[in-house]
């Protein structure tokens, strides 16, 4: 006889009942559900298996009746919650072939620019173009604070369609001025090879270092003082 057709037949309420041969069965949870099928069936909850497919810097919320999950990105990070995006410092940290550029930022007192709740595009020079400048015997230990702001606009967050567009020009936090000359293409000779997001801002990948004006130059400071200006009014 079929043992699964007794009541009861030995078979957790959340468990399925399967007939082996006369007098055999055994019972397995039911989807959703992990246990031994008999004394035990307990919901899975979803979310604590690999955050429930939602990306590590999301909120998962498991719905019990139909299995399935909710992902929402948190405070300070964009995307769909199965990939969530960070501000500027960690999108250059969590990209292997930017780690240079982000070294010498971490190691700068000009991070506080890249906090997550300002608008910026940052032009991020790949390794490449730092291993190609040690081979022109050029110096790039030594960028300093003020060469580093030559590399950040304030208040911009570009798109590939700005950059891809050509013709416009932009004020750098240090003053100077960073010129979208043709389209994907800085100042006449750096290539832009790719636009990444970042929460409220934009990163411009590179393939070599800016020629950034000499620090003496007094019409720089000038216009750095002027830029200064228009973001404290603008805050």
């Amino acid at each position: 006889k079929n043992s699964c057709l007794r009541n009861p037949n030995g078979c957790n309420t959340n468990a399925d009942c399967h007939y082996i041969r006369p007098g055999r069965h055994i019972c397995t949870c039911k989807a959703g559900y992990s246990g031994d099928g008999k004394k035990s069936c307990k919901l899975i909850d979803i979310c604590s298996q690999d955050n429930g497919g939602c990306s590590f810097f999301a909120d998962c919320a498991s719905n019990k009746t139909s299995f399935t999950t909710r992902c929402t990105c948190k405070n300070g990070y964009i995307g769909d919650g199965t990939k969530c995006i960070g501000n500027v410092l960690e999108s250059l940290q969590n990209d292997p072939n930017l780690r240079e550029f982000h070294s010498r930022l971490m190691n700068s007192s000009i991070r506080q620019i890249l906090s997550p709740e300002n608008h910026v595009s940052v032009v991020a020079p790949n390794n490449n173009a730092f291993t190609s400048s040690r081979r022109k015997r050029r110096s790039v230990n030594s960028l300093s604070d003020l060469d580093l702001k030559h590399y950040i606009v304030s208040c911009v967050s570009l798109s590939e369609n700005d950059v891809k567009a050509g013709d416009k020009s932009f004020v750098t936090v240090a003053g100077s001025w960073l010129n979208i000359t043709s389209p994907m293409v800085i100042n006449n000779n750096v290539s832009i090879l790719s636009v990444l997001t970042a929460a409220n801002s934009a990163i411009l990948v590179v393939d070599k270092l800016l020629d950034v004006p000499d620090s003496d130059d007094d019409s720089l400071e000038h216009v750095s003082t002027f830029v200064r200006g228009i973001l404290i009014i603008d805050y």
